[in-house]
């Protein structure tokens, strides 16, 4: 496969851009955090120059992000220039252009309340996020102590938050979040005693550090939410392009034939996908410079 791309160097190492003799790719999807937005830092120039250049050429923009859309919506000002928003890791469907929601999910009340159970017999401290759209509000139970983590998110949406003392409180729902002290173990143990849902491993958007584990319904992934645009579009998966950074990443990479993540990616992801420069360098633009 690498044959068909052309070999650049940056700072002593080799990445690969697409090269100017493929099809034009109908559709881009970039995940957000760590891919387009490092850090804290706003978008670069360069960026957000490209989008726009994108755009004039036709290519759809898709945005695919963990964030809930009223975060999203904090990072993306209103005439941001994508196409489609992906929120929640695929549980909601946003055309950013005619802004009308296109599709969401979520998880079911007699379901829920079977997860908090299993989450709490196993001593698991854990949030509740309200159904889309008001996915940035939530329930949380805690069991034993705390991890620094878990505080920050606490306190970043305190005014959105209520503590759950009972599951015959809980209702239909869009998630669980699960944020511990992080140890594998842990992790594979939430797989073990909830077979029935999708869990997704992402780092925090909050400390850049510390894992999270997201609990969704089974059918619910980024890459559900891009087969779901192209398909709408009647766009072909061998005619996409994605960029992303980290795990929760990977249902979309391995869903699309062409994919690509940034250098400051984790080592593990490094050695399955292309790899383009970092989110600090503009590697989106880096990507797909023979088109602009």
């Amino acid at each position: 496969m690498l044959e068909n791309f052309k070999h650049i160097t940056f700072i002593n190492k080799i990445y690969y851009n697409l090269n100017s003799t493929n099809i034009l790719p109908q559709i881009i999807f970039s995940d957000l955090d760590g891919t387009l937005l490092p850090g804290q830092s706003e978008i670069s120039n360069q960026d957000m120059n490209t989008l726009h250049k994108l755009g004039e050429r036709n290519i759809i923009r898709v945005i695919a992000t963990g964030r809930n859309f009223l975060s999203a919506q904090k990072a993306l000002k209103s005439d941001f220039p994508i196409d489609y928003l992906i929120f929640s890791s695929g549980l909601g469907i946003y055309d950013w252009k005619n802004r009308k929601l296109l599709f969401s999910s979520g998880i079911k009340i007699n379901e829920s309340k079977n997860i908090a159970k299993n989450l709490i017999n196993n001593k698991f401290n854990f949030m509740v996020l309200d159904s889309i759209p008001n996915n940035h509000k939530f329930s949380y139970y805690i069991c034993k102590d705390t991890c620094t983590d878990f505080d920050s998110r606490l306190k970043i949406y305190s005014k959105y938050s209520r503590e759950l003392t009972n599951i015959e409180q809980l209702d239909d729902c869009s998630q669980f979040l699960v944020i511990d002290s992080y140890e594998e173990n842990r992790h594979k143990l939430i797989e073990k005693i909830l077979p029935d849902f999708k869990l997704i491993r992402a780092t925090s958007p909050i400390d850049h550090n510390s894992v999270w584990s997201e609990v969704f319904p089974k059918n619910i992934s980024k890459a559900t939410g891009c087969q779901y645009i192209c398909n709408l579009l009647s766009i072909n998966n061998e005619n996409c392009v994605c960029i992303g950074n980290d795990y929760n990443d990977i249902d979309m990479l391995n869903w699309c034939s062409n994919s690509w993540i940034v250098e400051n990616s984790p080592e593990f992801l490094k050695t399955k996908y292309n790899i383009t420069d970092s989110v600090y360098n503009s590697g989106f633009t880096k990507l797909f410079s023979n088109y602009i």
